[in-house]
């Protein structure tokens, strides 16, 4: 089995970037120097995702339950608790599916620099009120 690694492209210069510099959140591009970071979701695409394998999970965890002979409430049960897990366990492997075998490659984009939303920015708090001294 021969696994495809697609590159990488910086968005700016069109360069490639290798896959090693993902182990940080932002990193620069070798060719043009600028600061990037990996794309993030759509939150209406993050809660679709999440159902998605959710369901799948259950569905999952349901079809096994019931080829291991379970029946009724048994059969109930176990998938109520071992439908997250089967969710887990599909997420897993469409990953390694998608990341691995097919080798799409995370897009990036142009990082802004720190924002309040991804708490990389300093803050100053007021300071402490004063010590009432012993009496």
């Amino acid at each position: 089995m021969i696994l495809r690694v697609r590159q990488m492209e910086c968005p700016i210069c069109g360069g490639d970037v290798p896959r090693k510099l993902l182990r940080s959140k932002t990193f620069e591009c070798p060719t043009c120097k600028v600061s990037l970071r990996v794309k993030d979701l759509s939150q209406l695409l993050t809660i679709v995702l999440i159902i998605v394998l959710l369901v799948c999970g259950y569905w999952l965890s349901f079809v096994i339950g019931e080829q291991l002979g379970l029946e009724g409430n048994g059969l109930f049960t176990a998938t109520l608790f071992l439908g997250p897990i089967g969710g887990v366990l599909v997420s897993v492997i469409l990953g390694v599916f998608i990341g691995g075998v097919v080798g799409v490659a995370p897009q990036l984009e142009d990082d802004p620099g720190p924002t309040v939303e991804d708490g990389r920015i300093l803050h100053i708090d007021s300071p402490p009120p004063p010590r009432n001294p012993p009496q």
